[in-house]
């Protein structure tokens, strides 16, 4: 009858107990005190989380559930193992902590669990409480008998703060992200759940690479049906939920969570994609040539990492099969430009690439910027640090963003479609590349080939070995040759570079969307020729030699590609005849591999040319004769195509071997080979004097007028040059070439005055006393006989330098008389006298330095009386002729125009002096003649 009593109890309880729920739990475990909690509602289950202020041991701190609110529990229905009067089975623990407690409906109870009694039943108990730990509590809301589970953790659960994926997923899956608080602590496991039928049935996927606070999940493909998922922490493993799972049905889910990112209860959620999104990533490659010259690639190769949301997508190459044509054997000796790129806004880079095969130091290099025109750079950048080979470096705008590669900021790169770029090598002094023209401005862009600098990427052809290293003359010429064009902003091959032939690599997806890029690949040739030699016997050919060539001792030589055969230069002549010479043949292919052999060659003159005679051909000579009036020759010279059957190296010698004199000499030419055989002919030698002779001309010189306002040239080819003579001078007009007539008017040498008259009758000037003296005539004159006056003759010097005076004089009057002085002034002064002049005539000269203006007055002086003292005196006054001349063979003549004694008027003449060699060669030089009008005006008055 009790059995029948607490089975309708129970069944009574449960009735009740299907319309609540638990709302509080109650527990001594924080530090021993009892309090109440209200429990969170997380949709399926309801949770509350507290942590232990201090240790204790089993059963000692105790749980309830109940309805209420915390602080006012009311336990008219609670959630707390069956007991009677909590007699004898009051102190029940859970069995363990993070593990399923399912309700244990037996009465009493045999373990503590949470199912729903009416009747008061006894609280449950913990095992052992460690202090500072976590306590998570969860129960189910089944509205009756409860599942629970308590769960212990050493560290505080991170939240959950998203949970995100794509907006569809491919038949390849979805990928979940799932981002924590914090990264997870260790033993704290975060998964994905999820379903497509509500969760009748699930799956579960664990997040794991975790960078920092998020992880992914991947949800297989679930056939295109929408997915419904959510996301939780729990403390336990995977293969303890899956067990859970199995013993618990999924509500284990929810009793092992600790923390929970389900759309705040709405779940989350994603359908099918139409196709799927592949993404083709390149990478360079090189191959090796094999035997044949031929080599091949796979997509694989040239695969950097293609992709998409499926996974791996089918992979193509447009070209799998190489051969020898695909070598690029250029020799790269410098960095060079291999991307450009001229974005949007700012979105502006430049590659330079090293394919030298060497480290290169780019303190080296300075990239420079020239805009709209400019002859010097606008912006100038200095690199720094190492360029390995193979690689690049990218230099970019500071401000560009749509590259996620490393990049080196540069102002230099701030070009649009009208602005040069410069790569200046620093060593070499010169641009080891340029983009564009400097110091041209095309206005908005350079086109050619169909490419542009405006708003385009242009990339370098693979085949490109080495930048323009001259500043173009016009345009942009490589622009069309050696770029590839592409549309704005396209970076896809921005941050590599290489030499070689350009491929395809296209990556298909589900549906058939397509990806592609672009991948160098390096043909490379290691493998070496062979090099086959044969050993063979030459012939000495017509001429006497046989030049041998590297096909006539190879044997049959080969390369995978091309061989390429050489020898040293090797000509046989008659000497080697009968001797045997080692020759290295070398095969050389495209790639610089190479290999050698040697051979024998025998030589031989089955021709018989050899030992034979050469053969003279002789040729007159005419040549000019040196500065001794001969000349002297080569041998050689004679030569007019001498042979030799046997090409060997003549000799010549000829008879006489000179020098040659002037004029025509026979002469014989001998030809010897090298075995000294010989043959001779005759022939001349003409010996011509072809140069001129040398002429140096005196100096300008200056001449007293003459009459009708002329004056004779002088003679500049003599010894001096006359430029005044006494006799010849003597005129009716005072001054006249440079003379004057007149007389000392005291016994004195001084106080000049000219003869007042003209005698033409005589002729003689004259003055007006006594027998007309003093008179003065051409050839000489006599002082006065009634005074003491002297005759004087004055000159007026048109001439500076240093003069020779030329003198003669004798008494005229020897039966009268006795004789005379005759004295020379000069400006007054006396310079030159002869006392008592003789009956005999005498001459004298002395040098005397003159000015232009410079008086020379010529003096008859009567000593001591005025008797018969008629006196010849006369006067020739010339200055050193500098005229100097030579000739190689022999006597100058010296021709004159104007010639001596010809009339030229006042001012300069020119004198032209000529040198003759008498062999029609001839040399002029000038002279200037200077005229000078040094009479007075005479004026004459009419009476008033």
């Amino acid at each position: 009858m009790q059995r029948i009593c607490i089975t309708l109890v129970f069944l009574f309880a449960l009735a009740i107990g299907m319309q609540a729920q638990p709302t509080t739990f109650g527990s001594t475990l924080v530090d021993g005190n009892y309090a109440s909690y209200n429990l969170t509602d997380k949709g399926a289950f309801r949770q509350v989380r507290l942590q232990a202020a201090n240790s204790a041991g089993t059963l000692t701190r105790n749980w309830n559930f109940a309805l209420g609110t915390a602080g006012n529990q009311d336990f008219s229905n609670s959630w707390r193992p069956y007991s009677g009067s909590c007699n004898g089975n009051s102190n029940l623990s859970i069995s363990n902590y993070n593990q399923v407690i399912a309700p244990d409906l037996s009465f009493p109870s045999g373990t503590a669990s949470a199912p729903l009694n009416n009747n008061g039943g006894c609280d449950g108990f913990f095992p052992a409480v460690a202090g500072g730990r976590y306590y998570t509590v969860n129960i189910t809301e089944s509205g009756g008998n409860n599942h629970m589970a308590i769960l212990e953790t050493a560290y505080a659960p991170a939240t959950i703060d998203d949970v995100s994926g794509p907006a569809c997923a491919t038949n390849c899956g979805y990928t979940v992200t799932v981002t924590l608080s914090g990264p997870p602590a260790s033993g704290e496991y975060v998964y994905v759940r999820y379903s497509t039928d509500g969760f009748a049935t699930s799956g579960l996927a664990e997040v794991s690479n975790f960078t920092g606070a998020a992880g992914t999940a991947a949800i297989p493909d679930q056939g295109g049906s929408t997915v419904v998922y959510y996301a939780y922490t729990s403390p336990n493993t995977l293969a303890q939920i899956n067990s859970a799972v199995s013993a618990y049905g999924s509500l284990a889910h929810d009793m092992l969570t600790l923390e929970l990112g389900n759309n705040a209860g709405s779940n989350y959620s994603y359908g099918p994609c139409a196709i799927s999104n592949p993404v083709a990533v390149c990478q360079n490659t090189s191959v090796q040539l094999d035997g044949t010259g031929n080599a091949s690639i796979t997509s694989a190769d040239i695969d950097g990492g293609s992709f998409d949301n499926c996974g791996v997508p089918s992979l193509s190459v447009n070209q799998t099969a190489f051969s020898c044509g695909d070598q690029v054997n250029a020799a790269v000796t410098d960095l060079f430009f291999s991307e450009y790129v001229e974005g949007t806004g700012d979105n502006k880079y430049l590659e330079i690439y090293n394919g030298t095969g060497a480290a290169v130091d780019l303190s080296n290099y300075r990239v420079r910027l020239y805009a709209n025109g400019n002859t010097s750079p606008n912006n100038d950048n200095l690199l720094s640090g190492t360029l390995n080979p193979g690689e690049v470096i990218v230099l970019a705008n500071s401000s560009a963003a749509i590259y996620a590669g490393p990049v080196t900021a540069a102002t230099a790169v701030n070009f649009n479609g009208n602005d040069a770029v410069e790569l200046y090598n620093v060593s070499l002094g010169a641009p080891a590349d340029i983009i564009g023209r400097i110091g041209e401005d095309p206005g908005t862009e350079w086109i050619g080939g169909g490419n542009s600098t405006l708003n385009r990427t242009l990339r370098r052809k693979s085949t490109v070995t080495g930048g323009v290293t001259a500043n173009p003359g016009s345009g942009f010429p490589t622009l069309a040759t050696e770029w590839d064009g592409f549309g704005t902003n396209v970076i896809s091959d921005l941050g590599s570079h290489g030499i070689g032939v350009t491929v395809t690599l296209t990556a298909t997806g589900d549906g058939g969307a397509q990806s592609s890029c672009l991948a160098v690949v390096t043909v490379v040739d290691n493998e070496m020729p062979e090099a086959v030699c044969q050993n063979i016997t030459v012939d000495i050919e017509a001429g006497g030699e046989y030049t041998l060539t590297a096909a006539d001792i190879d044997g049959g030589s080969s390369d995978n590609c091309t061989a390429n055969l050489s020898i040293p230069e090797t000509v046989f002549g008659c000497s080697d005849v009968g001797s045997m010479v080692s020759v290295t043949l070398t095969v050389t292919d495209d790639s610089g591999n190479s290999d050698s052999c040697p051979a024998s060659v025998t030589v031989a003159d089955g021709n018989n040319i050899c030992n034979q005679l050469p053969t003279a051909a002789c040729q007159p000579v005419t040549v000019d004769a040196d500065a001794n009036c001969q000349a002297t020759v080569a041998a050689e010279a004679f030569d007019g195509g001498s042979t030799d059957p046997e090409m060997g190296m003549l000799s010549f010698s000829v008879d006489p071997a000179g020098p040659y004199p002037l004029g025509v000499t026979d002469v014989t030419l001998t030809v010897t080979d090298p075995g000294g055989a010989s043959d001779d002919c005759m022939t001349t030698i003409t010996v011509v004097d072809n140069l001129a002779p040398t002429i140096a001309c005196p100096d300008d010189i200056a001449i007293n007028i003459g009459g009708q306002c002329q004056a004779l040239v002088p003679n500049f080819t003599g010894e001096s040059i006359i430029i005044a003579n006494s006799v010849a001078g003597f005129s009716a007009t005072q001054g006249l070439n440079g003379w004057f007539y007149g007389q000392y008017l005291t016994g004195g040498f001084q106080d000049f005055s000219q003869l007042p008259a003209y005698n033409a009758g005589v002729p003689q000037w004259q003055d007006n006393q006594a027998f007309n003296t003093p008179f003065l005539d051409a050839y000489g004159g006599h002082p006065g006989v009634d005074d003491f006056k002297l005759a004087v003759r004055r000159w007026v010097s048109p001439y500076t330098g240093t003069a020779d005076i030329s003198l003669a004089f004798y008494d005229r009057d020897g039966s009268c008389g006795d004789g005379a002085h005759v004295r020379v002034f000069l400006n007054g002064t006396q310079v030159w006298e002869y006392l008592n002049v003789p009956t005999t005539l005498v001459t004298q000269s002395f040098s005397q330095s003159i000015a232009t203006g410079d008086v020379l007055d010529f003096a008859i002086d009567p000593i001591f009386d005025t008797g018969c003292d008629n006196t010849q005196f006369t006067a020739l006054i010339s200055v050193p002729n500098s005229l100097s001349t030579s000739d190689n063979c022999g006597p100058v003549t010296v021709g004159q125009s104007p010639a001596p004694g010809t009339l030229v008027g006042v001012g300069p003449t020119t004198v032209t002096l000529t040198a003759n060699d008498g062999a029609s060669d001839s040399e002029p030089c000038t002279v200037d003649l200077i005229v000078v009008d040094n009479i007075t005006p005479a004026a004459a008055c009419q009476p008033a």
